[in-house]
């Protein structure tokens, strides 16, 4: 299937994250704190493949040892229950 250009240019900005949320990590890094970004879709993917292992192990997942965890389109991904559970697991354990 062919793809216009501009098209793949603007796949690949959206991937990125805004000036906001990277100015807020690039901060974070200066300070010496430890900073992830995630795309919520990309988050749920993780939480599910980890959703088997227990808490101590957990820890050591990038998404919960670093400092700052950047989660950028909270809002404009449907969650299912299970999905929802998974994430508000993510946010007890931080």
């Amino acid at each position: 299937m062919w793809r216009d250009a501009r098209q793949g240019a603007a796949n690949r900005e959206h991937r990125r994250p805004t000036r906001g949320r990277r100015g807020l990590g690039v901060k974070a890094i200066e300070h010496g704190f430890s900073a992830q970004f995630y795309r919520f879709d990309e988050l749920k993917i993780v939480l599910k493949t980890d959703a088997h292992l227990p808490p101590a192990r957990l820890r050591r997942r990038k998404y919960l040892s670093t400092s700052l965890l950047i989660i950028d389109e909270l809002g404009f991904e449907p969650m299912s229950r299970e999905e929802a559970s998974l994430f508000f697991r993510l946010v007890a354990y931080r």
